[in-house]
C-alpha cells in the first residue's frame, strides 16, 4: 500500500528535478560501466542505496535497464543481480 506521505515525496522527486537527475546517474554508469549490482551503482553514483535500488525498479518497469546474471557484489558481498541496459530485441 502506498501511503500519502509516499505519493508527496514522489511527487516533491518529480517537482524537483531529482528523479530524472537520479535515473540520469544510473543511466551513466551503466552506460559506460555496465554489469554493476544496485550497491554498486548507488556507490558510484553518490546515491542512497535505497534510491538507487528505487530507481532501478522504475527503470525496470519502463524497459530501460533488465537484471542479467547473479554474482557477489564487491560491496555488499552478498549475492545479487547484475543490471544492464535494455537492448532494443528485449
Amino acid at each position: 500500500m502506498v501511503t500519502d506521505t509516499s505519493l508527496m515525496a514522489y511527487r516533491e522527486l518529480i517537482k524537483s528535478g531529482k528523479l530524472m537527475s537520479e535515473r540520469s546517474k544510473i543511466l551513466f554508469w551503466l552506460e559506460h560501466q555496465g554489469g554493476l549490482t544496485s550497491a554498486e551503482l548507488a556507490k558510484m553514483s553518490s546515491l542512497a542505496r535505497h534510491n538507487a535500488a528505487s530507481r532501478l525498479s522504475e527503470l525496470l518497469k519502463d524497459g530501460t535497464v533488465t537484471r542479467q546474471h547473479k554474482r557477489e557484489c564487491s560491496i555488499c558481498h552478498r549475492v545479487c543481480y547484475e543490471w544492464q541496459i535494455a537492448q532494443a530485441d528485449e
